[in-house]
C-alpha cells in the first residue's frame, strides 16, 4: 500500500467516526531522536522513547513527543485526568478506568504502520501491585515525589525509523470532537505540518553548548544504610532456609540534592549506558524518569505477548576472546543458570495467565546479550494474546517482573514489604507506551533516575538466595549505585550538556 492508498484507506476509517493517523514524512539520516526532541521543544510533559538492542546495535523505532494534549494520574481509588483547562475525576478501580480512558481514545492502524500511533507515555509504579494482588501489603508511607502511576496522553508525535531511515510526524485526528471529518483531517493536518516545519529547522545554537557546572550539589546519600540491609539479607536467607521462598530481590535507594535539567541527565546517561530502552519522561511540575533499562517488562505486538527474562551477570571483557571466554564461564555456572530458569519458569506462567491455550513457547532460551559494561543471561517467552484479554490484562498478568521481585512472586513481594524501609515508587514497575492502536511496549524501570524538583534519587537491588553473603550483596547495591552517579556526575560536569 503506497502513501497515496494509505492515506485513502484512513479517511475511509474517520468517515466510519474512528481516530485515525495523519502523517508527514521525512528523511532522517541527519537527525534523531535527540535531535527532534531538541527542535520540537522538549521541556515539561515531553518524552523520548529511544531502542538500542544489545547496547551495540539500535533498534528500528524510536518515539518522541513534547507538549501532551493532556495527562492521567492513577490512585487506589481511580483516576484524574487533565486536558487542556479541564479537570475530571473519575472513580473506580483504577485499571478499569484507565481501560475505559484507553478506548475512548482508540485509534485506527493498517497493516505495516510502527507500532505506536500515539498513547499513553508513563509509568506503573511497584506498588500498584496491590491494586491486582489485595494480599499483598503496601504498609509504608506513601512518597509526595511520584504518585503511583502517571501517564502522558501523547497524540501529536514523531517516529525514527532506523531501517528506512525516516521520520514519520504524526498527529491523531479525531472525528468526534470536530464538526465534520474534513475538519478534523484538516487539523491534524496542520498539526503534522507545525511539527514537520521544526524538525527541517537546524538545532538551536544552545544545543551545541554544554551546560554549566553545578556547584554545591550533594554527594550521593544511601536512604537504608549498609548494615541494615545486610540484617535484612540475613533475614531473608531464614525465610529461603524455612521454605517460604527461593530467590528474593531487595533493593535501596540512594539520593542527592543537586538535579541536573532532566535532558542533560538523559544525554548523559545516554552516553555512559547505552541499552535496549532509554527513556526521557517529563511529566510536568518538575517531575521526570530518565533511564537505561536493559530488560523489557512486557510487549503486546500484532496479537503477541512477549517477555524476556534477564537473569545472570558478568563484566564484559578488555577483548573479544576475553568476552567469550567470561560468556562460556556465566553460561556454566550452576547458580546463574538455577535462577535464570527459575524467572523463565516464571515468565511462562505469567504469559500463559492470558495467553491462547498451547501457544506460550520459550525462544531464545539462554543467550548472551553484551551491553557496555556487562552482559547477561536473556531468555525470550511468547504467546498469543487469547482474545478474552488485551494489552492492559497482559500488563497485569506481568506485573512485576519475578527478576525485581522473586519466587514464588507474591511470597517474595510480601517479604519486600516486611524488609525495605520505604515504598519503591516508579522503580522496579514499568515504563513505556500502551498505544491508542492497542500495542504495549513497556520496560522494568531498572537504572532510573526519578528527578522531583532539586532532588534526584535511584534505586539499586540484589537477588537473594540460599547462599547469598550479606556483604556482598550490599557491596552489589553500591556498585550498581555508583554506576548511576557516575552519570550524574558527568551531567553536573556539563558532560551531558
Amino acid at each position: 500500500m503506497d502513501a497515496q492508498e494509505r492515506k485513502a484507506a484512513y479517511r475511509q476509517r474517520a468517515e466510519q467516526g474512528e481516530s485515525v493517523p495523519v502523517s508527514v514524512e521525512l528523511p532522517a539520516d541527519l537527525d534523531t531522536p535527540l535531535s527532534a526532541y531538541l527542535k520540537l521543544g522538549g521541556g515539561s510533559r515531553g518524552f523520548i522513547l529511544e531502542s538500542c538492542y544489545g547496547g551495540e546495535r539500535f533498534g528500528r523505532y524510536s518515539h518522541v513527543g513534547t507538549h501532551a494534549a493532556g495527562r492521567v494520574r492513577l490512585d487506589a481509588r481511580g483516576a484524574t485526568l487533565w486536558r487542556g483547562s479541564r479537570e475530571e475525576r473519575r472513580e473506580g478501580k483504577p485499571l478499569d478506568v484507565l481501560r475505559t480512558l484507553w478506548r475512548e481514545l482508540a485509534v485506527a492502524r493498517l497493516p505495516g504502520e510502527a507500532p505506536f500511533l500515539g498513547g499513553l507515555v508513563g509509568y506503573m509504579g511497584y506498588n500498584c501491585i496491590s491494586w491486582m494482588e489485595p494480599t499483598v501489603p503496601d504498609r509504608h508511607p506513601r512518597d509526595t515525589s511520584f504518585p503511583d502511576s502517571e501517564w502522558l496522553i501523547c497524540e501529536d508525535f514523531v517516529t525514527h525509523d532506523s531501517r528506512t531511515g525516516t521520520l514519520k510526524v504524526t498527529a491523531i485526528a479525531r472525528p468526534s470532537l470536530h464538526g465534520s471529518v474534513a475538519h478534523a483531517l484538516k487539523d491534524a493536518e496542520e498539526r503534522a505540518q507545525a511539527m514537520a516545519e521544526k524538525l527541517l529547522k537546524p538545532l538551536p545554537p544552545e544545543a551545541y553548548v554544554p551546560s554549566p557546572r553545578m556547584k554545591g550539589d550533594s554527594a550521593p546519600v544511601a536512604c537504608w544504610d549498609r548494615a541494615g540491609y545486610e540484617a535484612a539479607v540475613e533475614r531473608s536467607k531464614e525465610y529461603i532456609r524455612a521454605g517460604d521462598i527461593f530467590q528474593v530481590v531487595l533493593a535501596r535507594r540512594f539520593e542527592a540534592r543537586g538535579a541536573p535539567p532532566p535532558l542533560s541527565l538523559y544525554r548523559a546517561l545516554r552516553r555512559v549506558n547505552p541499552s535496549p530502552y532509554l527513556f526521557l519522561v517529563e511529566m510536568g511540575e518538575a517531575r521526570a524518569l530518565v533511564g537505561a533499562s536493559p530488560e523489557l517488562l512486557v510487549q503486546v505486538r500484532d496479537g503477541d505477548v512477549v517477555v524476556r527474562p534477564i537473569a545472570g551477570t558478568r563484566r564484559r571483557g578488555a577483548s573479544e576472546a576475553e568476552d567469550l571466554a567470561l560468556e562460556k564461564e556465566l553460561l556454566a555456572d550452576e547458580k546463574e543458570r538455577a535462577e535464570h530458569i527459575m524467572l523463565v519458569d516464571l515468565g511462562r506462567n505469567d504469559v500463559g495467565r492470558v495467553a491462547a491455550p498451547g501457544s506460550v513457547r520459550v525462544e531464545d532460551l539462554m543467550v548472551i546479550e553484551r551491553y557496555s559494561h556487562v552482559m547477561h543471561i536473556v531468555s525470550q517467552v511468547r504467546g498469543k494474546l487469547d482474545s478474552k484479554f488485551d494489552a492492559l490484562d497482559a500488563l497485569a498478568s506481568t506485573f512485576p517482573a519475578g527478576t525485581v521481585s522473586g519466587a514464588p512472586k507474591i511470597r517474595a513481594m510480601q517479604i519486600i514489604d516486611e524488609l525495605e524501609v520505604q515504598r519503591r515508587g516508579p522503580y522496579s514497575g514499568a515504563v513505556g507506551y500502551l498505544s491508542f492502536c492497542g500495542t504495549l511496549d513497556v520496560a522494568i524501570a531498572l537504572r532510573t533516575f526519578f528527578v522531583d524538583g532539586d532532588k534526584t534519587f535511584w534505586t539499586a537491588g540484589a537477588g537473594l538466595v540460599a547462599d547469598s553473603v550479606p556483604s556482598k550483596e550490599a557491596d552489589e547495591t553500591e556498585a550498581k549505585a555508583g554506576a548511576m552517579a557516575a552519570a550524574l556526575r558527568l551531567a553536573r560536569e556539563g558532560g551531558g550538556r
